[in-house]
């Protein structure tokens, strides 16, 4: 994956760096190649061995929207019965939706290159959902970020989705979003109260949008500093 320069995302980028009364918002938005670098060959033969193809389907967790809706909802060509795939006696599980082991590749790779210090490759497909609902996710991002922002995000709207429209072709393109468990999240840090992380692959672009954010308490990083400064302080006099 290589990173494409993008000025209007770096601007947007810096503005969603923001600290309120009592939350601290760090957000990012990148655009990337979907062409493959030696790291990432490496990677697609190590997910494709074993007698796996890059065709071979990987089943997905349901999204938010699926989660919400799927009782009224309709068995469309994204979805495979559950019991098809395995058992289950959870009703809310009756039908997942499922990606092929290439795109799985793309969004490994696509962590990879924006969080450096972590390894992905190990990550399963159940990490990931796919979101059809492009309005829901204008929502989701909406909701979070004018209750973290107020009026510093009413103005940065409109902006921020036209950029990405501008780059992307968000009708065109399949979105997904990354829902790691607390243990290997990079936004899992004590105090964190909100985090999505959505891609936005457009396949006849052959590009890749990571709009990743995470809203943290204050709070948190006040007591975390109390704590510190009391065991610093504990450790003193003990020498002393």
């Amino acid at each position: 994956m290589k990173l494409l320069q993008n000025t209007g995302f770096e601007s947007l980028s810096s503005a969603l760096s923001f600290q309120g009364d009592n939350i601290n918002i760090q957000g990012s938005i990148e655009s990337y190649s979907c062409k493959m670098t030696g790291n990432d060959k490496k990677l697609y033969k190590e997910l494709n061995t074993q007698g796996h193809s890059p065709k071979d389907l990987e089943a997905l967790s349901p999204s938010e929207s699926q989660l919400q809706h799927l009782h009224g909802l309709s068995p469309n060509s994204m979805y495979a019965p559950r019991s098809r795939l395995s058992s289950t006696e959870d009703d809310s599980s009756e039908f997942i939706s499922v990606m092929n082991r290439k795109m799985l590749f793309t969004l490994l790779s696509t962590l990879n290159a924006s969080f450096p210090d972590y390894d992905f490759s190990h990550v399963k497909s159940e990490e990931f959902s796919r979101e059809d609902d492009l309005s829901f996710v204008v929502n989701t991002v909406n909701s979070n970020l004018s209750t973290s922002m107020g009026e510093d995000f009413a103005k940065l709207s409109a902006e921020l989705w036209k950029s990405l429209d501008d780059e992307i072709c968000l009708q065109d393109c399949q979105i997904y979003s990354y829902n790691p468990d607390m243990d290997t999240d990079p936004f899992g840090e004590e105090g964190s109260l909100w985090s999505f992380n959505y891609f936005f692959f457009n396949k006849q672009m052959k590009r890749i949008v990571f709009f990743k954010c995470n809203g943290t308490s204050l709070m948190a990083d006040s007591s975390n500093d109390y704590d510190d400064n009391f065991n610093q302080f504990k450790m003193d006099t003990e020498s002393d």
